[in-house]
């Protein structure tokens, strides 16, 4: 599917959202290197270098009166420990995001179709460079629908996603999507090969565990280096003691690595919400 035509138009309705780190300078102890920056216009008119880390992706949506809103994650948005973040456009105007003025729906807020949340934002004339996205909440996406998604998955420069619907699960309004979804492209729009809205990325699959991964290379580990894998029944109390430091030294060591290698694994599928469950929040 060639979505070049429909990316061009609907990336001007995705957002960055970031959590601001610093106004001005950074505090200390910061990591420079992971930091991102821009200038915003403050309450009291001036303009600032505003320095922050991407936290996710949002889209604009309008609804029937006109009112114009962003559309991300909650889980891109709830963690922010600060009383705004930071909302850049496709043209790199932004705009502060008061948490206040953040909506999510009713429910158990650990149950996927409830990971999203909604605020009003200002920009709302309609003008060449910011629009509010299109939405299809018909019921013609089925297994095999093509669709792609625009984010943020490695730093605030979009990326375009080729994907298609892998399965659909009615009951959870959630589709499930065989597209390369990163961290960065929690709140991005799922969008049909028009352009059209038909879901909010929420996540990417990760079926491994942290402990599967840290017993797998322990035990490789020991097994190696003894040549075998160890019967307890046949060790005494020394060696098993120094066959527990060898596991604990392992253990600790590995979990950083598995975390970093979770953190990174891509197992080639994500999910998405059903769009037609934004009106919880609009």
């Amino acid at each position: 599917m060639d979505f070049s035509r429909a990316y061009e138009q609907a990336k001007k309705g995705v957002i960055l959202i970031a959590r601001i780190i610093g106004v001005d300078g950074l505090p200390a102890g910061i990591d420079k290197s992971l930091v991102l920056s821009t200038t915003a216009t403050l309450k009291d008119g001036r303009k600032a270098k505003i320095h922050f880390y991407p936290a996710g992706t949002g889209f604009i949506l309008e609804n029937e009166r006109h009112e114009r809103f962003g559309i991300t994650n909650r889980h891109v948005v709830e963690p922010i420990k600060q009383d705004q973040f930071l909302i850049i456009y496709d043209d790199g105007k932004s705009e502060f995001i008061s948490m206040k003025n953040l909506n999510y729906p009713e429910g158990d807020r650990k149950k996927l179709p409830n990971d999203m949340a909604s605020f009003p934002i200002k920009r709302r004339k309609r003008d060449d460079n910011v629009v509010a996205l299109e939405v299809n909440a018909s019921n013609d996406i089925k297994v095999g629908t093509e669709c792609f998604s625009i984010g943020f998955p490695i730093s605030r420069d979009k990326t375009g996603i080729h994907a298609h619907i892998s399965s659909v699960l009615e009951k959870q309004r959630i589709y499930r999507v065989d597209g390369q979804l990163n961290p960065g492209n929690s709140g991005a729009p799922l969008l049909d090969k028009d352009g059209r809205v038909i879901g909010i990325v929420t996540l990417r699959s990760r079926k491994l565990s942290n402990i599967d991964i840290i017993k797998y290379l322990a035990d490789k580990e020991i097994k190696d280096r003894d040549g075998s894998s160890a019967d307890p029944r046949e060790e005494d109390a020394g060696s098993m003691m120094e066959r527990l430091d060898d596991i604990s030294m392992l253990y600790t060591g590995m979990q950083a690595i598995s975390r970093d290698l979770l953190f990174n694994l891509n197992l080639g599928f994500g999910f998405a919400i059903n769009i037609d469950q934004v009106g919880r929040i609009m």
